[in-house]
């Protein structure tokens, strides 16, 4: 329903069912530069927000869509 209808409940929902995968890739930096943990999961989540606009649950999952993107924004930011 985002895709289609713009649904902000839709998009929460998703972003909810994520949190789990974040926090996970975010503890896979442990705190580098001058990121801490909670600047890192920012940047996830606002990337991750992003490409929700450009995902197409036909092709696959979120995780495996948006993965190579977080990882980029993550060393661009270190």
């Amino acid at each position: 329903r985002w895709k289609t209808d713009r649904d902000e409940r839709a998009c929460a929902k998703i972003m909810a069912a994520y949190e789990p995968y974040f926090q996970k890739v975010a503890w896979s930096y442990p705190n580098r530069g001058a990121l801490q943990h909670e600047d890192i999961l920012g940047i996830i989540q606002l990337e991750a927000l992003e490409r929700l606009d450009q995902f197409d649950p036909q092709k696959g999952r979120f995780s495996t869509y948006v993965t190579p993107y977080i990882r980029g924004k993550i060393l661009d930011n270190i």
